[in-house]
């Protein structure tokens, strides 16, 4: 903190194990065009070189603010930093991602100039084996202020955190924090906020830049898996749901968590344990839940509707999902055959590789 003035932002940073990558992350804060800000770091009991350049950097710069603890995970690094932060303004930083230099000055002269609670940016995804992608623009309004439109607009970015700059004084008022010993705490944060906030800022520019494929995360445990979106939205429709009881804000709720876990069954999980998932599923849906399902003026994709219809209801509609999902298992094997026998077919795959790692060096000879 300088000259113990209030900062204007607190960028809070977990760190855990990513010296590879954490002098890049450090660098784009500490060139940060507005200098009037603090940078929370939390070393969550790293083992390698990360303990050492924090030192290094705080050394060096009377803005760092070093937390050490034992290897807890992300949301109890986060918390931990959100209780020391003293900006006006709040911005979350993986380690192993950067931003833009601006990106602090831009996000706090528009949460000035409108007044909301959460400003929001864009990002691109990049990575050694991963092309640079931006995130799709999907958000039509610059400053929101319709609930449900806050919803979709934090869904639209996929429930990340590091993409929205938070007053303060807002998260401290509705006492938000993440859940603790659980993975996609940003799901559970990013729509509770959306849910209190009273407006939402929109920056169109892309200030955050999302490293894939790096294997850094603060969590040393990883049996973890993506089963647990299933009890983490029940939890959370619960909670939420004594902000607001009201029927449409419920279903805007359950629309959420239908997609999610729609999505996440056929494109987030090894077919090993889908069945295991959709057991989960089960046992967390609720009589009103399948009510909501079964009401057809409830807007939702036929084919996300039929998917949880048949597993909790007649046994024609589970006789039907069965049989879809037999044909796909079966479709899988024949074309793994098929390609385990045809050269031809390896021979046009390598070349598809080719192509694709050719078109990805023209990339990143362009932006360089």
């Amino acid at each position: 903190m300088i000259n113990n003035v209030k900062p204007k932002v607190s960028v809070i940073i977990p760190v855990y194990n990513v010296e590879k990558y954490l002098r890049q992350c450090l660098d784009s804060v500490v060139n940060q065009t507005l200098h009037d800000i603090e940078i929370i770091c939390v070393n969550d009991g790293s083992t390698d070189a990360s303990s050492r350049i924090l030192e290094e950097y705080s050394s060096k710069d009377n803005r760092f603010v070093v937390i050490n603890q034992e290897n807890s995970g992300q949301s109890v690094a986060r918390n931990k930093g959100l209780k020391v932060a003293a900006g006006e303004y709040i911005a979350f930083l993986d380690s192993d991602d950067y931003m833009e230099p601006n990106l602090c000055e831009l996000a706090y002269q528009k949460a000035q100039q409108t007044g909301a609670d959460i400003t929001m940016f864009f990002y691109d995804t990049f990575g050694e084996d991963y092309m640079n992608v931006s995130a799709i623009d999907t958000i039509p309004d610059d400053d929101i202020v319709i609930r449900d439109r806050k919803i979709d607009a934090v869904n639209d970015t996929n429930n990340v955190i590091w993409n929205m700059l938070y007053k303060r004084s807002f998260i401290e008022k509705n006492n938000i924090s993440f859940l603790e010993n659980t993975l996609y705490e940003d799901v559970h944060f990013t729509i509770k906020c959306a849910c209190l906030c009273n407006r939402i800022a929109v920056i169109r520019k892309r200030l955050v830049h999302y490293r894939v494929g790096s294997g850094c995360t603060t969590d040393k445990k990883q049996s973890y898996n993506q089963l647990q979106r299933v009890g983490l939205y029940r939890r959370m429709i619960d909670e939420l749901r004594t902000i607001d009881s009201s029927p449409d804000f419920l279903v805007k709720l359950y629309q959420k968590k239908w997609t999610s876990l729609y999505s996440t069954y056929y494109y987030g999980i090894p077919r090993d344990l889908r069945k295991k998932m959709l057991k989960s599923v089960v046992d967390n849906m609720t009589e009103e839940e399948y009510a909501l399902l079964q009401n057809n003026n409830v807007k939702l994709n036929s084919g996300i509707r039929n998917f949880y219809l048949s597993l909790y209801g007649s046994f024609f509609n589970r006789f039907r999902f069965k049989c879809k999902h037999i044909k796909g298992m079966v479709a899988d094997w024949f074309a793994k055959r098929l390609f385990a026998h045809s050269p031809w077919l390896q021979a046009f795959g390598e070349r598809e590789e080719e192509y694709k790692k050719k078109y990805e060096d023209l990339c990143q000879s362009r932006r360089e």
